[in-house]
């Protein structure tokens, strides 16, 4: 009897599933199919950064107002596509316009 029962006991063993941290393969593969579609990767070029490209100017407040919001505020570099010095510049010349009263701090 001895016999039956541990061969009862080592059947149950065999087919209780432990738990794993390995993912199913179904989700290997969507993963491994998400990862394998090539993504288009393109950034628009700075505005200042191309020939014939106007110079950053204080003066010339036209240009400038292409970069502030309707409440004047200065538009960030990632969605004026401007890069990172540019953009200093960029705030910079605001700065002094608006010091000088070329441009106002708020509109209303």
């Amino acid at each position: 009897m001895s016999e039956e029962t541990t061969e009862m006991s080592s059947d149950e063993d065999s087919t209780v599933e432990t738990p794993s941290n390995e993912a199913t393969p179904v989700e290997k593969t969507e993963s491994a199919k998400s990862a394998s579609i090539p993504r288009k990767s393109w950034r628009k070029q700075c505005y200042f950064s191309q020939p014939g490209a106007p110079v950053i100017d204080y003066k010339d407040t036209k240009l400038l107002q292409r970069f502030l919001t309707e409440r004047g505020k200065i538009v960030p570099n990632r969605l004026s596509t401007v890069s990172i010095q540019k953009q200093r510049d960029l705030a910079n010349a605001v700065k002094r316009a608006r010091a000088i009263a070329l441009l106002p701090y708020v509109k209303r």
